[in-house]
């Protein structure tokens, strides 16, 4: 299967999207095979040749590992070619020099004369470990399918070793699937975070420096440049205009500012004078007198005031009779 890529690398690279898509649509298959009638017929000529050849080695390494284990736990052998036994399997594990085989030849040759006794050896051990490999595999099937319990057998053993291998090739092109859909799936939820932040620092900028504050702060520094430039405009008029340089504007300007002062002065102290005889006033002894006598006046004026009414009324009414 082909190693998932990225879909921002591919929208980056468009090319390598088509040779991609090409390649996993129409020229390979999932296991990653060719699916061109050529090349499959050459391929499937190396898988075989391959196939044979792991078959020998796997002949030869359990071979050599029967051998290896009856050398050091068989009781049926004889010590002596318990012995030989173990130099062969050193041989064969390139544990000896090849200054030690011509030492060790008769050993060797006394291997061979007793081959059968040998084999006999390897078959049981070999036989044994199948039994125990069914063994295996049938407890694993009755605990995944507790309805269909059968008994170990050695026959079976081919038909569910292909099973398990199809079943782990089905489960990795899975979990190869489930990778490629989860590598898809967290690039986009780190675009979808980018977009996130972007958008987060979009607003933060317009709220806290956005077109509005930007466009103040370019009014304010606008009218603080204008102002610079009137006042240095004022100071060359104030060093280069007539007008303002005149003598006599000076002097009457200077005779103005002290009628000015004197007139501050002048009013100060009239301040100063009405000030004190507020506060002589508010101070007297006989104001309090004075307002209950106005108001004693008051009260009087009000009383006559109704007597000549009274007498106004009576006089009226004399005329009348």
């Amino acid at each position: 299967m082909l190693p998932p890529v990225a879909p921002a690398v591919l929208e980056r690279n468009p090319r390598f999207k088509a040779l991609y898509t090409n390649l996993a649509s129409s020229r390979l298959n999932n296991d990653a095979s060719t699916r061109l009638i050529k090349q499959q017929r050459a391929q499937a000529d190396v898988e075989k040749n391959l196939v044979v050849a792991r078959k020998e080695d796997a002949k030869a390494t359990l071979l050599q590992e029967a051998l290896d284990s009856i050398s050091r736990r068989a009781s049926e052998l004889p010590p002596e070619l318990l012995e030989t036994c173990q130099i062969v399997s050193a041989q064969l594990n390139g544990e000896l020099d090849a200054s030690d085989l011509e030492i060790l030849g008769d050993d060797v040759d006394y291997f061979i004369s007793h081959t059968p006794l040998v084999a006999t050896a390897i078959s049981q051990h070999l036989q044994q470990s199948a039994l125990l490999l069914a063994k295996i595999i049938t407890a694993a099937d009755t605990t995944t399918n507790s309805t269909n319990a059968t008994s170990p057998s050695i026959s079976k053993l081919p038909a569910q070793g292909s099973a398990l291998q199809e079943c782990i090739q089905n489960q990795t092109m899975s979990i190869a699937m489930t990778r490629t859909r989860v590598t898809e799936l967290s690039d986009q939820t780190h675009a979808a975070y980018r977009e996130l932040f972007e958008a987060s620092v979009r607003v933060i900028e317009q709220t806290i420096q956005g077109s509005v504050a930007r466009g103040v702060k370019a009014r304010a520094e606008h009218l603080a440049a204008v102002a610079k430039g009137m006042e240095l405009k004022l100071q060359v008029l104030a060093q280069t205009d007539p007008v303002l340089t005149d003598p006599l504007l000076h002097s009457a300007l200077r005779a103005y500012s002290s009628h000015l002062s004197d007139t501050e002065f002048d009013l100060a102290s009239r301040e100063s004078a009405a000030e004190k005889s507020l506060r002589n006033y508010e101070s007297a002894k006989g104001m309090a007198d004075i307002a209950k006598r106005y108001g004693q006046l008051l009260t009087e004026t009000e009383d006559v005031k109704r007597e000549i009414k009274t007498l106004e009324a009576s006089r009226g009414g004399l005329s009348l009779w």
